[in-house]
């Protein structure tokens, strides 16, 4: 029975800890840089996001690169960080 207490405890820690996060969706100005700095890197497209609880970068997912998918984090400053497959 504590099990069943704990997973679900658990689940509700982790379904709140979702909505805590502070993302909030990119904004006209920010775009553009963002749509110049994924094609330097050799792709296109991805949903984007800002994410404040990392220190303020910028989450692209779904991106697609060589025909592969990938989740891009850029800097404030539109540099790409982490290129990873998703």
């Amino acid at each position: 029975m504590r099990s069943i207490a704990f997973i679900s405890f658990a689940a509700v820690v982790a379904s709140a800890s979702h909505t805590w996060a502070k993302d909030r969706p990119v904004t006209d100005q920010e775009r553009p840089k963002i749509e110049v700095a994924v094609k330097a890197a050799g792709c296109s497209g991805g949903r984007m996001q800002f994410d404040e609880d990392k220190g303020g970068q910028f989450e692209l997912h779904d991106t697609m690169c060589g025909g592969k998918r990938f989740e891009l984090v850029l800097d404030r400053a539109f540099r790409v960080l982490k290129k990873k497959p998703s």
